[in-house]
């Protein structure tokens, strides 16, 4: 009978230890779902044109050139936009000379998706253009 006594608590402790785990990942989990990304919503697709209105080199970098993009509409139309800066790319000689459509009057095309509600940022825009970039 000691055994069964021993054997049926050892179960019980199992049991507690199993819930309890469990519980402590769930609050643990409820607790950090608080991130930034996770309460977003995004708006519908928003067809964008973006006209390159200067290209000129980059007081940052030397080598190195700021292509300037006004969109018509979206959050991006408050101010001028810089393509590098958008598309995470250093814009070179090179990067030009692959990507001739890059010039003063060029109307780019795209989409954007706005943030609605929750603090999470704009994602950069879809172009329609295919970008050569070099190796």
């Amino acid at each position: 009978m000691c055994g069964t006594v021993s054997f049926s608590i050892k179960i019980i402790y199992k049991y507690k230890l199993i819930v309890g785990l469990v519980m402590s990942l769930t609050l643990f989990s409820c607790f950090n779902s608080g991130s930034k990304e996770e309460l977003c919503q995004y708006s519908d697709k928003i067809r964008v044109k973006m006209e390159i209105v200067e290209v000129i080199p980059s007081n940052s970098k030397k080598g190195t050139y700021d292509v300037i993009l006004e969109f018509n509409q979206s959050i991006f139309a408050m101010e001028p936009q810089n393509l590098g800066e958008l598309r995470n790319e250093e814009i070179t000689d090179e990067y030009l000379e692959l990507n001739p459509f890059i010039r003063q009057g060029t109307i780019l095309t795209g989409y954007v998706h706005e943030v609605v509600e929750g603090n999470c940022e704009t994602s950069a825009p879809a172009f329609e253009q295919r970008f050569n970039v070099p190796d």
